[in-house]
């Protein structure tokens, strides 16, 4: 099941990034219904889950839900224990940083 959470997930990033926002929204939406039923909300799964939604509203010109998005996600992971140099919670920094960038 972790497996079919992961795949759900990665289709809507890659879906995404091509464009194909209606598509995207369905599975990267499955994907993080799935990730809160498989892991918690403070999990690494859930933050990346989150981080593609985020993604998703970024590209689309919604930089304030795609930032908060992007906050629910950096709490996710930072609710998980992560070490601090986890490239996880780095990479949800970024996109954070990323959007808040974008926005001036």
């Amino acid at each position: 099941m972790h497996n079919l959470q992961q795949a759900k997930t990665e289709l809507g990033d890659v879906l995404s990034t091509q464009g194909k926002y209606g598509e995207a929204e369905a599975y990267a939406s499955a994907g993080l219904e799935d990730a809160l039923v498989l892991n918690g909300l403070n999990t690494t799964p859930v933050g990346y889950a989150l981080g593609v939604v985020g993604w998703m509203r970024f590209q689309q010109g919604d930089l304030t839900s795609a930032e908060k998005y992007y906050r629910h996600a950096l709490a996710a992971v930072e609710g998980s224990g992560v070490v601090r140099h986890s490239t996880s919670l780095a990479s949800r920094r970024a996109a954070l940083a990323n959007a808040q960038l974008v926005q001036g």
